[in-house]
């Protein structure tokens, strides 16, 4: 009671709660028909801390049995739905420059900023979280360069995952129209995460 529990919105609600949904909908897969509590908190006592380090945090469940062991709490099969969240991809800020400047000038990281907060701001119904945060384990950025030539700007940037690169985006706009390329920067962006 007294260590931090993570409510990770790439999740949909906290580790322990997504680890217990994700056993059952495995075992209703597979046909196993009985929930059984001790089986049950195992896979949580084992899943919750791998969870935890994917969004770089510690949290280990403590499981603390009957003497008796375990017994069932319910039955399930494939009939079952259970609702289990996709993972939501954490998105972190982005970094551009022009580069005859080595400066963002045009104020475009700001405006991808702005861009994945209103994403963010759905709530539950968002595809993305973002974090306005320089890192986060395995979280996603754009980081590029562009150059303004005679009010054209012309873009070059990479999808990251962490340090790795992961595609690239090629986008030309006019400079009076900064969120049309931003967003065609974003479209590009989703499309190399579609296909990983």
């Amino acid at each position: 009671a007294d260590k931090v529990s993570y409510e990770a919105s790439q999740y949909g609600q906290g580790l322990l709660t997504y680890s217990l949904l994700d056993w059952m909908k495995y075992r209703a897969i597979e046909g196993d028909s009985t929930v059984d509590v001790v089986r049950l908190f195992e896979y949580a006592r084992d899943q919750v801390p791998v969870l935890a380090r994917d969004i770089g945090g510690v949290q280990t469940p403590t499981l603390a049995t009957p003497s008796s062991g375990g017994f069932s709490i319910g039955i399930i099969n494939e009939k079952v739905e259970i609702p289990l969240p996709q993972v939501k991809p954490v998105f972190v800020r982005n970094v551009f420059l022009d580069t005859d400047t080595f400066y963002d000038a045009l104020k475009i990281g700001k405006r991808l900023e702005g861009q994945l907060q209103e994403i963010t701001a759905k709530g539950a119904r968002a595809s993305l979280i973002y974090v306005d945060v320089p890192e986060y384990k395995n979280a996603y950025s754009i980081n590029g360069f562009y150059r303004v030539k005679n009010g054209e700007v012309a873009l070059e940037a990479r999808l990251f995952k962490g340090q790795a690169a992961l595609g690239t985006i090629e986008a030309k706009g006019q400079a009076g129209q900064l969120n049309a390329l931003v967003e065609e920067v974003l479209r590009q962006a989703f499309g190399i995460l579609q296909k990983k």
